[in-house]
């Protein structure tokens, strides 16, 4: 995922990618193009990972997201009052437990690789000013550009696979309905925390009735 992509040679850009550490340790991600800020750690629901399907491993219950930069001698993006205000009015930490994939999610669909979109709208976040435009390659079900439109970014996706890019729009079309994207609001805590606060109210720029239409995914 590409976030916060301004459309210019040396505008900043951030990105995120997913994986197990292995992949990053053996695949040689960090180029001379690109700087890492620092890994994230995301713990796949308390409770409930998903399960190893061949039983030849320890089940995987966290995953690694890798925050990187293309412009290493610009100064990057990061909301840090936000993110301070998330976690209780303490530092965010590199570790973010957060809940597994819910049954709403997936009311459109299903996807192999699907993330929960609380994840999704932390990313961007932390790492995006509203109104940034967000680049996704590997768009799947078209998770990061629902938390996109939820969250007041522009949103690019790119999927080959046409069941995947079916799943999307409909999950898009589920947008144009208002009382639907006040409920999905409701229902991400970092939401509805930034939500409460005066100086975040309009942060998402889509709390105006009149607006909650005019979406940029």
């Amino acid at each position: 995922m590409d976030c916060g992509m301004q459309g210019t040679p040396d505008g900043e850009r951030n990105y995120l990618d997913f994986g197990n550490l292995s992949q990053y340790l053996l695949g040689g991600k960090q180029t001379d193009a690109t700087r890492i800020q620092n890994p994230q750690c995301h713990h796949m629901g308390e409770d409930n990972p998903p399960p190893n399907i061949s039983c030849r491993y320890f089940t995987y219950s966290t995953e690694f997201i890798i925050w990187a930069r293309k412009c290493p001698k610009k100064p990057h993006y990061f909301n840090y009052d936000l993110m301070k205000l998330l976690n209780e009015n303490k530092q965010m930490t590199d570790v973010w437990r957060l809940p597994a994939i819910a049954r709403w999610e997936k009311s459109q669909g299903k996807h192999p690789t699907q993330k929960p979109l609380a994840l999704l709208v932390r990313i961007i976040l932390a790492s995006t000013r509203h109104g940034a435009w967000i680049l996704d390659p590997f768009s799947g079900s078209g998770t990061t550009g629902i938390a996109a439109s939820l969250t007041g970014r522009r949103y690019l996706g790119i999927e080959r696979e046409k069941e995947y890019l079916d799943l999307s729009i409909r999950r898009r079309v589920e947008l144009e309905n208002g009382s639907i994207v006040k409920s999905y609001r409701k229902k991400i805590r970092d939401i509805v925390i930034a939500d409460g606060e005066p100086e975040e109210a309009d942060i998402f720029g889509v709390t105006d009735e009149n607006r909650i239409q005019d979406l940029p995914f």
